[in-house]
């Protein structure tokens, strides 16, 4: 018996799920040297399909095999199944990879002044929904605005789908989404959104799930401290004044500079704890 799933696909044991397209292509985009270590940027563009998973671990295995680490992952894709998001999510994790989503030409994204500077935050959702943003939540580092949404249910003719069983394959799969959800550090309201959002509509958590909450606390212990958040409702009150053509005082303007340095250091340190995690990660335990 076949259970459809539109945008949101659920894979469990006891559903079998069709193949509904073909996979994504998964590559290495590009390789560069710092250091002593040759850094691998994937992309993975197209439907989340069953493989996949494998796939992305086999690519990542071959370029540890010959000494290169995977930094950074980028997504372009509507979706698919949900269990195989989850796991290209949870690869992701165990490998420390930083993840992007694209966005579309029309969209500029634009530096985040909230938490870390490295960040960037479209007009937008970027190209990366629904089983996609599950896998972009891997990322120990998230770049970009994914859309999400609950799964449920589209059954096929003579599939014979009674109530009963649709409550007990759409509990197991919320279920299942908020344990992942939950390992990846996602605020508890934004969960709710999540699981509350229907198929019709898409939500958009914006900057409150851009870092793994444990990796942040690293960070926090080994690094500068993160502005206040007075200081952010300050330098944003500047930048404001700033853009509407209002002249800065010496005050302001020292002030920007002492944020945008404290921002700089954090995030240059933020990416070396995060390069050592995925050394440790792809090379040293391998």
């Amino acid at each position: 018996m076949n259970f459809k799933f539109r945008c949101f696909l659920v894979c469990l044991a006891a559903v079998s799920c069709p193949n509904l397209g073909f996979s994504a292509e998964i590559e290495v985009e590009s390789r560069h040297e710092s250091g002593a270590v040759i850094w691998s940027e994937l992309s993975f563009k197209g439907d989340i399909e069953s493989g996949d998973a494998k796939n992305l671990e086999r690519v990542i295995a071959t370029e540890n095999q010959i000494g290169n680490v995977a930094s950074k992952i980028t997504f372009t894709s509507n979706g698919g199944l949900v269990n195989e998001g989850i796991e290209i999510g949870q690869i992701i994790y165990s490998k420390r990879l930083h993840t992007r989503c694209t966005y579309p030409a029309s969209q500029v994204p634009k530096h985040n002044l909230e938490g870390f500077s490295g960040y960037t935050v479209g007009t937008g959702t970027c190209e990366c929904l629904s089983a996609c943003a599950l896998a972009w939540l891997g990322g120990l580092v998230r770049d970009g605005s994914p859309g999400f949404h609950r799964s449920f249910i589209e059954a096929s003719p003579g599939d014979n789908l009674t109530f009963s069983k649709t409550e007990s394959r759409i509990s197991n799969s919320w279920l299942e989404i908020r344990r992942y959800l939950e390992k990846m550090t996602v605020p508890v309201d934004v969960i709710g959104e999540i699981l509350s959002t229907p198929q019709t509509d898409i939500f958009d958590p914006k900057n409150d799930i851009q870092i793994h909450e444990v990796f942040k606390e690293y960070v926090n212990s080994n690094c500068l401290p993160d502005l206040s958040r007075a200081e952010y409702q300050r330098w944003d009150a500047i930048d404001v004044k700033n853009s509407s053509g209002g002249k800065l005082t010496k005050s302001e303007t020292d002030d920007v500079l002492r944020f945008e340095q404290q921002q700089y250091d954090r995030w240059t340190c933020l990416f070396r704890l995060e390069r050592e995690a995925q050394i440790e990660a792809q090379l040293t335990l391998n």
